[in-house]
């Protein structure tokens, strides 16, 4: 995909008092399908899901990484979507 916008989400540090690393996430938008040009060693496939989908995958642990986590609800916030009440509500186990 290329992207005709990308807009700064949010920075953070991944583990503050431990680790000096920085993330950064990046929102692309007005997205444009390309052929991909992977290296020879490169094992990559695309999963495209919804908002829905992708809050229900937080809430049943199937993503479990905090940067995925953090861009999917910024983005959510950003498009207005998700509903937000309730969505990462704490699993009951």
């Amino acid at each position: 995909m290329t992207a005709a916008k990308v807009e700064k989400l949010c920075e953070f540090y991944v583990s503050p008092g431990f680790l000096t690393e920085k993330m950064y996430l990046y929102l692309a938008t007005d997205l444009t399908e390309t052929n991909q040009n992977l290296e020879a060693d490169e094992i990559l496939t695309i999963e495209r899901h919804s908002f829905p989908r992708a809050f229900e995958m937080i809430r049943n642990g199937e993503i479990e990484d905090a940067k995925t986590i953090v861009g999917i609800v910024l983005a959510g916030a950003r498009f207005d979507v998700g509903h937000f009440h309730g969505v990462l509500t704490p699993s009951p186990f």
